[in-house]
C-alpha cells in the first residue's frame, strides 16, 4: 500500500521531495484507489495469488492473510528463519482511497520503479501493467519476492545508494 501513499504525499509535498522511490509497489493512476488498481491490473493481466489468499472480515473494516499463505506470498525467496509466522489484520477503509494525483505536483518529482520479479503479491506482470500506465524515471529490476529487505538486503541496499546516480 506504501505506493498509494508515496503518491499522494508527492502530489502533496513536491517542492520538499527529490525522489520516490515504488519497490514492487503499487503506482497509481490519478482518481485510483488500491482496489481500483488491483482490479484494473487483474483485468489487464490476471488475478494476483494474493487476490485468493485475502479475506475480508464480516463486518468488511479488515482483512486478514492466512498465517499458511505468508511465506509463499511474501517471502518465497528469503531465508525461511527471517519469516514471520503471523500478520496482523489490515484495515480495509486505506484499500478504497482514492489519489488525487497531477503532473504539477506528483509529476515534477523524480520516480524510480524496483520491480521484484518473483513478486507473488505483486506479480511482475502487473508491476509492468502499471509501468506502462504511470511511467517512471527510473526501472531497475531485482531477482526478488516481495520481501527483498529479507531475502537479499544488501543487493537491495546497493541498489538504493545508486539510485538516480548516472549510469
Amino acid at each position: 500500500m506504501a505506493g498509494i501513499v508515496i503518491s499522494q504525499v508527492a502530489e502533496e509535498m513536491a517542492d520538499k521531495l527529490e525522489r520516490l522511490v515504488y519497490l514492487s509497489a503499487y503506482l497509481p493512476e490519478n482518481g485510483q484507489s488500491l482496489f481500483s488498481l488491483i482490479a484494473a491490473n487483474r483485468v489487464a493481466v490476471g488475478q494476483a495469488p494474493i487476490e485468493n489468499q485475502m479475506s475480508v472480515s464480516k463486518d468488511t473494516a479488515t482483512c486478514s492473510i492466512p498465517d499458511q499463505a505468508i511465506e509463499e506470498l511474501f517471502y518465497n525467496c528469503s531465508p525461511r528463519a527471517l519469516i514471520p509466522g503471523h500478520f496482523p489484520k489490515q484495515a480495509v477503509l486505506p484499500f478504497s482511497g482514492k489519489v488525487r494525483i497531477s503532473g504539477e505536483g506528483f509529476g515534477r518529482v523524480q520516480k524510480t520503479y524496483i520491480c521484484c520479479l518473483h513478486d507473488h503479491v505483486i506479480p511482475i506482470s502487473h508491476q509492468r501493467h502499471m509501468l506502462k500506465k504511470q511511467a517512471c524515471d527510473e526501472m531497475v529490476q531485482l531477482n526478488s519476492d516481495h520481501s527483498p529487505f529479507v531475502s537479499c538486503p544488501e543487493l537491495l541496499g546497493s541498489i538504493l545508494c545508486s539510485v538516480g546516480l548516472p549510469s
